[in-house]
């Protein structure tokens, strides 16, 4: 009992590091948040911090891990979806808007940054998007063999571009948020059945009598 104790006690720990660490990050950037100031946050000496993160790289690898865990724990209300395509724009929206988070913007901003700076980091990056991308893109094949998604549709290639709209809307943060959701919504479902190869007329007919 004791050890399941302490190996609680250690991840909360390394959540409550992280935490901090991406505080910082948001804060001051990536680069001018130094070790000290982490250990200051946390109020953990550089020994005993070390003994979690050797370094700055590893800690943003901690961070996209964590991510990348989160992103693939919440398609799992698609799995079982009666209606998969709105279950998705329901999905996307709501990425979008946590997207849209000027916390979660910069710190995607700076983690992107240190990718295009450093390989090491460049290949978590990538490796946690495939790994993304393999989740959903098995949701969608299996949502295709029910007839949920039309059978032209590339299950990886529909993933992608999904994942591409959602990261991209971090980019376009100041612009979204000043449109309405009565605006976003009708066109991000056209776009999330035209991705699913399913028919938009019955759609678009609908938000004109609505």
């Amino acid at each position: 009992m004791s050890r399941k104790r302490d190996e609680a006690a250690h991840e909360a720990k390394r959540d409550e590091i992280l935490d901090a660490a991406e505080a910082l990050f948001v804060t001051h950037g990536f680069h001018q948040t130094g070790m000290a100031a982490l250990c200051a946050s946390v109020g953990m000496s550089p020994g005993a911090l070390y003994r979690y993160f050797p370094s700055k790289t590893e800690i943003i690898r901690a961070i996209v891990e964590r991510e990348r865990a989160a992103v693939v724990l919440s398609f799992e209300p698609l799995v079982e979806a009666t209606d998969f395509a709105a279950a998705l724009e329901k999905h996307v929206a709501q990425a979008i808007a946590a997207a849209a988070e000027e916390r979660f913007a910069s710190l995607a901003l700076e983690v992107a940054a240190e990718a295009r700076r450093d390989p090491v980091v460049a290949e978590v990056v990538q490796r946690a998007e495939d790994e993304i991308v393999e989740r959903l893109a098995g949701i969608l094949s299996a949502a295709k063999r029910r007839g949920a998604v039309g059978s032209t549709v590339d299950p990886e290639v529909a993933a992608r571009l999904l994942l591409a709209v959602v990261d991209g809307s971090v980019a376009a943060r100041p612009t979204l948020a000043q449109l309405p959701s009565r605006r976003l919504k009708p066109t991000l479902r056209g776009l999330i059945r035209g991705l699913l190869g399913l028919p938009t007329a019955t759609v678009e007919r609908s938000e004109r009598s609505g």
